[in-house]
C-alpha cells in the first residue's frame, strides 16, 4: 500500500520558502514578469495590488543602491571609515526592503496558488510539483528545471572558472581563491538574470 501524506505544503511554508530559498525566490520572480502570468496579475484586483507593492520596494530599493555609491565612493577617495559607518543606515534600510519585497512575492504566489489549490489538495502537493503544474499551464520553465540548470551552470563556472585556470596555470593560493570566488558570483549573478531563463533553462 503506497503512504499519503498531508500538509506537504501550506500557505505559511510557501511564504517561508520565497522568504529563505534564494533559488526558489529567483524562480518566482522570473515566473511573475512572465507575460501570462503578469496578464493574470493586472487582471485581478488583489494580485494587481502586491504587484503595484513590490514596484514601489523595487523603486525605493533602487534610490537606497544610488545613495550608496555617495559613502563608497567617499571612503575610496578619503579611505576615511567614518564615511563606511555612514552608509551603515542605508544598508540597513536596503536589507528591510529585500525582505519585505520577499514577502510581497510570497504573499503574491500564495494568492494565486490559493486560486488554483484548495487547501486540502494543496497539502498533498509539493513546491517541486506546484513548480511543474505551473511550467504546464503558463510554458515556463518548472522550479526544478531552473534548479537543476542551476546546478548545470555552476558545474561549468567552476570547472572553467577556477579547476582548468588552477590546473594550467599553477597559479598561487590567493589567486586561486579569488578565483573561485568570482566563478561563484559570477553564476550566482548570472543565474538571476533573464538571459538565464531566455537562453539557458530550455
Amino acid at each position: 500500500m503506497i503512504p499519503t501524506y498531508s500538509n506537504l505544503t501550506t500557505a505559511k511554508s510557501l511564504r517561508n520558502t520565497v522568504l529563505y530559498d534564494d533559488q526558489v525566490f529567483s524562480w518566482l520572480e522570473h515566473f511573475i514578469e512572465h507575460t501570462a502570468v503578469r496578464a493574470r496579475i493586472q487582471s485581478d484586483t488583489a494580485l494587481a495590488k502586491l504587484g503595484g507593492r513590490i514596484r514601489q520596494i523595487r523603486s525605493w530599493r533602487t534610490v537606497l543602491a544610488i545613495a550608496l555609491v555617495l559613502p563608497a565612493a567617499t571612503f575610496w577617495l578619503y579611505r576615511d571609515p567614518r564615511f563606511l559607518i555612514a552608509g551603515l543606515p542605508i544598508i540597513f534600510l536596503r536589507m528591510r526592503a529585500i525582505r519585505r519585497e520577499r514577502t510581497c512575492f510570497g504573499d503574491l504566489f500564495v494568492q494565486i496558488v490559493q486560486e488554483d489549490f484548495s487547501d486540502e489538495k494543496l497539502s498533498r502537493t509539493t513546491l517541486y510539483q506546484l513548480g511543474e503544474y505551473y511550467s504546464q499551464k503558463y510554458a515556463f520553465p518548472s522550479l526544478v528545471d531552473s534548479l537543476v540548470h542551476w546546478g548545470t551552470l555552476f558545474h561549468y563556472m567552476l570547472t572553467f572558472g577556477f579547476v582548468l585556470p588552477v590546473l594550467l596555470l599553477y597559479i598561487n593560493f590567493e589567486l586561486s581563491l579569488l578565483l573561485l570566488v568570482c566563478a561563484l558570483l559570477i553564476s550566482r549573478i548570472f543565474a538571476k538574470t533573464k538571459l538565464y531563463y531566455r537562453w539557458f533553462v530550455r
